[in-house]
């Protein structure tokens, strides 16, 4: 049984039919008086077919053309791609924090830029890589960022896939009960699209819940939905998985009949495609079957070609589960030599998966370990950069304040000049006004004693007019 990963890694909408030649891709490449568009275009199409053709080291050496090429015209978006293509083909490789510094230049550009959808890209490319390093927090901080942008968005399949990646991890570290309604999320966002594939996987997904479960019924149901969808897809590789958990459903309900049947067809598809490891793994369970039916002779058969199928390709799991089946089928059949070389190769085997799981297991401690010592060492120089720029904050805030103190004591003393003036003004007004005014009386005053001294004068002039003169009186009254 299998869970499908849909990680989102970048657009690569090549389909399996869509074979670019690359050749006349190289050609536009080479041809600088190319527009730069047409030109870098070419050469992403380049990038991707050769991840398709699984050479992810000639994927990284063109990437690094196509890297050096946007530097030169200054075309950030397109370096941010570069360096994303980069950190896919070291993650491919095996090397992690390569690939993971690859990413985090590439977010860098995007972020700067406000690449919103490329954003959200990186971080959950980002999460793989903190994933396969043990770091499951961060893998799913990464992903719930991506999440929160897809969904902003409304990019429902950004969203549909990375609902699903969420799922596969908490179900990856048996945590059915997060995952589910993550899946379940997931298959909504894909059936709104129309995405079959989408849909086939997420079903597939919440079905092996179920049987973790068991619910035996809903399981089936959801097995039932993914098989009739890789069944209209035409891919039988979907189809003998599907086939092969509808068998374990059958099996875990004891119906081994039907268990039987289905591991048959399932095994039909898998020659068809010629793939040996999931030929392995049918012939391993029908083999099983046969054993619990007591038929020991088709079940050493089954088991036996499951054994050299897997030892052929290398395939560790399946030649432990082989030989563990063939030792009881031996031990049952009395054959006791075989069934002890049988037990040993199955400890053997077992042995080297979980040494294997505690290597991996070691390395990823060991990624977290430096990611932790990585990330104190930049947590001390984030704080030590908080602390200066908080140093210089209160500074700026000091001359601020001085600053707007000086201004405000400037601003009083010009208000109370302003308001001694404008008293000044009215105060003189006021005088002008009163001195106007004195100024008018005194005028007036002056008119009327020029007026009564003209009426005296007047009089005396009437006067002297109607006597006569005092002399001619005195004369008068000598003679008399």
């Amino acid at each position: 049984m299998r869970s499908v990963l849909t990680m989102v890694l970048f657009c690569m909408c090549l389909g399996a039919n869509a074979q670019i030649n690359i050749d006349s891709l190289w050609n536009v490449w080479n041809a600088k008086q190319n527009h730069d568009t047409i030109r870098i275009e070419a050469i992403s199409k380049l990038i991707k077919q050769e991840y398709m053709l699984s050479n992810p080291d000639t994927a990284f050496i063109i990437s690094q053309t196509l890297l050096d090429y946007t530097e030169s015209v200054a075309n950030k978006k397109e370096m941010a791609n570069a360096l994303h293509f980069q950190g896919y083909s070291l993650w491919v490789r095996g090397d992690l924090i390569e690939a993971l510094n690859k990413y985090k230049e590439s977010l860098s550009i995007r972020k700067e830029l406000g690449l919103d959808k490329g954003i959200a890209q990186s971080l959950n490319n980002m999460s793989g890589v903190y994933y396969q390093q043990g770091n499951f927090d961060l893998a799913i901080d990464c992903l719930s960022k991506s999440l929160s942008i897809y969904k902003k968005l409304n990019h429902q399949r950004g969203a549909a896939s990375t609902t699903s990646n969420i799922g596969l991890m908490y179900q990856e570290q048996e945590e059915d009960e997060k995952a589910l309604p993550y899946f379940k999320e997931s298959r909504d966002y894909f059936l709104k699209i129309q995405d079959k594939k989408g849909i086939a996987i997420t079903s597939e997904n919440i079905g092996i819940i179920h049987l973790n479960k068991g619910e035996y019924k809903k399981a089936r149901e959801y097995f039932n939905e993914s098989l009739k969808i890789e069944q209209e897809l035409g891919n039988n590789d979907g189809v003998a998985n599907s086939l092969l958990d509808l068998g374990f459903v059958s099996l875990a309900e004891k119906n081994y009949e039907a268990a039987l049947s289905k591991f048959l067809e399932s095994y039909g598809k898998a020659v068809e495609i010629n793939d040996k490891v999931m030929i392995a793994t049918t012939q391993n369970n029908i083999g099983k079957i046969y054993f619990i039916q007591k038929k020991y002779t088709q079940s050493i058969q089954a088991n036996t070609m499951a054994l050299t199928l897997a030892k052929e390709v290398g395939a560790v799991e399946e030649i432990r589960d082989a030989a563990a089946e063939l030792y009881k089928a031996k031990l049952a059949t009395g054959d006791c030599f075989a069934a002890i070389e049988m037990k040993e190769l199955a400890i053997l085997m077992n042995d080297s998966i979980k040494s294997e799981k505690n290597q991996n297991e070691l390395l990823k401690q060991e990624y977290k370990y430096q990611y932790e010592k990585q990330k104190a060492l930049d947590d001390a120089e984030h704080d030590k950069q908080i602390a200066i720029e908080q140093e210089a904050k209160e500074k700026q805030q000091i001359i601020t304040f001085a600053t707007s103190g000086g201004l405000g004591v400037v601003v009083v003393f010009l208000l109370i000049v302003f308001n001694r003036l404008k008293v000044t003004r009215k105060q003189k007004s006021i005088i002008e006004q009163q001195k106007s005014t004195v100024e008018l009386a005194h005028c007036e005053l002056e008119e009327k004693n020029k007026e009564i001294t003209d009426s005296i004068q007047y009089a005396k002039r009437i006067q002297s007019a109607i006597l006569p003169p005092q002399k001619v009186v005195k004369e008068y009254l000598e003679n008399s």
